[in-house]
């Protein structure tokens, strides 16, 4: 008997308990592999207080059959089979991204079923931002942990009878169901957060985590909290889902996390924040590195700001940076006033140049169909696609905007002139599957709304989808400048890196254009 078992589940699950997608779909990008970082860490803190917890990523559990050459067909239900051997008293399942939404709930039932004196529990952004959907719509969901899970399931388990949940409506950054089935809200408080110089260091080879794969690639948030930014596509500015004020790791643990990460043989690190202007800090966190002489490299993503000091900028690459990613989102000015963006097309520009000249890679993101967008303002954008890969960049991500729960978009769309069209979790559940089919554009344009979550006012769904696949079909078409790009820096650069980066740019060409969300 565990205290606690967390659990990562597939995207969802029929009523066998074979996950949905099926692992041989050739039709759908599948991504529940990865590791997700906030179990982890709530594991890792559990265990260094003393608490019994295991991580159970489903997607590494059923992979462990297919390595023993067990096909899942020949299991009644795979899913339950795994879970009967986790009897815990506190279930923590993530659902932390839209696309593990409807395979959360999916788990929540079969748990309960196994375990019924159990207490189940959903977490991450999408259960926070949706709580009371996922209380409604899922009896087996016994509360759910709002924003940073750490310190509240400490107080869960350390508070649970056995006897009933009702517990639950007496702990801080929690919602529950009350007698009768009201529910409850309680909001998080910064003194139930964890304070950052007690965050845990991640040691892949601790008890939780002995039955997960690790990637030779991991990943580090560098801050937490409340970002100060307005963009209003996104979720990292709500203060009811992001509680604690913005602030920076100390540098220490930061270099600490990558001394075990080197020693337990991960490679490469992606540094992840959600502020990315804190430049004193960056310039610390640089230096420090660089006295260590880690055997890793870093990919960073970051505001432009960061990169106007060309100096700094040689002594990130020196000190193994060599991947930076810039949200550049629009290439129109104006769009980006309209969405709260404290930066600029000029800026942006000047980023990849000074990047690419440093012998960096700068990979650039782009959301296509933001509100308002006129054909002026997606013309602007077009043009700028071709200026990034002529200056030496690289483009990659081209999203078709999602309207997020919690994001300024999604809770007054009226005052952005849009309409929702993923309005409740069943849509969601619809969604997630739908986001990461390659979808041929012919099919997209005969039934659009099926691949939109939103309609702006001033375009047809047809020209949104339209408008969507021209910028795919102009990255497609860019490849090769793209590849001569990777070529002309490939000494540079680690070979692994300039290995997966080219075989990015050959999936995009051949398959990823399709791929509705990425």
């Amino acid at each position: 008997m565990y205290d606690v078992i967390l659990i990562s589940p597939h995207y969802n699950y029929d009523r066998d308990g074979q996950p949905i997608p099926a692992q041989d779909a050739t039709d759908y990008q599948d991504l529940s592999m990865i590791i997700p970082l906030g179990i982890v860490h709530v594991a890792q803190y559990l265990n260094d207080c003393g608490i019994k917890v295991r991580v159970v990523h489903l997607p590494h559990e059923l992979d462990t059959f297919r390595r023993m050459g067990l096909p899942l067909t020949q299991w009644q239900n795979p899913v339950e089979a795994i879970l009967s051997k986790y009897p815990a008293r506190v279930c923590g399942i993530q659902a932390h991204f839209y696309l593990y939404c409807g395979g959360a709930v999916r788990i929540s039932e079969i748990y309960k079923n196994l375990f019924p004196e159990s207490t189940v529990l959903l977490g991450g952004y999408m259960a926070t931002a949706c709580w009371k959907e996922f209380l409604t719509a899922a009896p087996g969901i016994d509360g759910v942990v709002l924003g940073e899970g750490e310190k509240n399931f400490r107080a869960i388990v350390e508070t649970a009878k056995g006897s009933g949940n009702l517990f639950l409506n007496t702990i801080d950054g929690v919602a529950s169901r009350g007698k009768n089935g009201i529910l409850i809200y309680n909001p998080p408080r910064a003194e139930a957060l964890v304070g950052l110089g007690d965050m845990p260091i991640i040691v892949p080879d601790a008890p939780p985590f002995h039955n997960l794969i690790w990637p030779r690639r991991s990943f580090i948030n560098i801050s937490r909290g409340l970002c100060p930014e307005t963009c209003a596509y996104c979720v990292a500015n709500n203060p009811d889902i992001n509680s604690r004020s913005f602030r920076t790791m100390t540098t220490e643990q930061i270099i600490e996390q990558l001394r075990v990460y080197q020693t337990h043989g991960i490679k490469d690190v992606f540094l992840g924040e959600n502020h990315f202007l804190n430049i004193s800090f960056m310039t610390e966190l640089i230096e420090k590195i660089l006295a260590e002489h880690l055997a890793l490299s870093f990919e960073l993503e970051s505001h432009p700001a960061l990169f106007a000091d060309k100096n700094m900028l040689k002594k990130m690459i020196a000190a193994g940076f060599h991947r930076f990613t810039l949200g550049c989102e629009s290439g129109s000015n104006s769009v980006l006033r309209r969405m709260g963006r404290h930066s600029n097309p000029d800026q942006f520009m000047e980023s990849v140049e000074n990047i690419a000249g440093a012998g960096g890679l700068a990979v650039t993101s782009w959301i296509c169909n933001l509100p308002g967008e006129t054909i002026e303002e997606f013309q602007q954008t077009q043009e700028m696609l071709h200026q990034v890969v002529d200056a030496g960049g690289f483009i990659y991500w081209i999203e078709n905007l999602h309207v997020l729960p919690g994001s300024r978009l999604y809770l007054s769309p009226g005052k952005w002139h849009i309409e929702l069209l993923l309005k409740n979790l069943t849509d969601w559940f619809r969604w997630s599957l739908v986001s990461k089919m390659y979808v041929d554009p012919k099919d997209a344009i005969q039934a659009p709304r099926l691949y939109l979550t939103h309609m702006n006012s001033n375009s047809t769904p047809q020209e949104m989808i339209r408008r969507f696949f021209t910028l795919r079909c102009l990255a497609r078409d860019l490849v090769p400048k793209m590849k001569r790009n990777l070529t002309d820096r490939s000494s540079h650069l680690p070979p692994e890196l300039v290995c997966t980066e080219m075989q990015k740019l050959e999936w995009y060409e051949t398959t990823g254009w399709k791929l509705l969300l990425f």
